[in-house]
């Protein structure tokens, strides 16, 4: 299956580089998007920000791909979400789909959690 965001003509980024700033062993990657991450080589803090939206939602998915065969935990924040659009969160739910292996090490938190959060997922709320 070809990357999300791919369909929409755009890319999620490398995970691989630094941003300024940066600690040795931490990964910070800023992005033209909402999408910010962050954390080390095993434990990555993605936060959404502004409108979660379907190629927020590609973003996620393709940044999630790329980071779970090596992190242990992925933690999602959703708190700075203002605007979700609730075919996002469909497009998320289907794609979500082929992360099933690695849900368990997934969680999400912050006030749109349960919003966001295809069903089975981790909440800390």
């Amino acid at each position: 299956m070809a990357q999300c965001c791919a369909e929409l003509g755009a890319g999620a980024g490398s995970l691989s580089g630094r941003g300024r700033g940066a600690e040795k062993g931490v990964i910070v990657m800023a992005s033209a998007s909402n999408l910010e991450i962050r954390g080390s080589s095993h434990v990555i803090h993605l936060r959404l920000r502004g409108c979660f939206d379907n190629h927020l939602a590609c973003e996620l998915v393709d940044v999630l791909k790329a980071s779970m065969p090596n992190a242990y935990r992925v933690v999602i924040y959703t708190g700075e979400l203002d605007i979700i659009d609730p075919l996002a969160c469909v497009k998320l739910r289907d794609d979500f789909s082929d992360l099933r292996p690695h849900r368990s090490r997934i969680v999400f938190t912050g006030a749109n959690a349960e919003q966001i959060a295809p069903q089975g997922s981790l909440l800390f709320l």
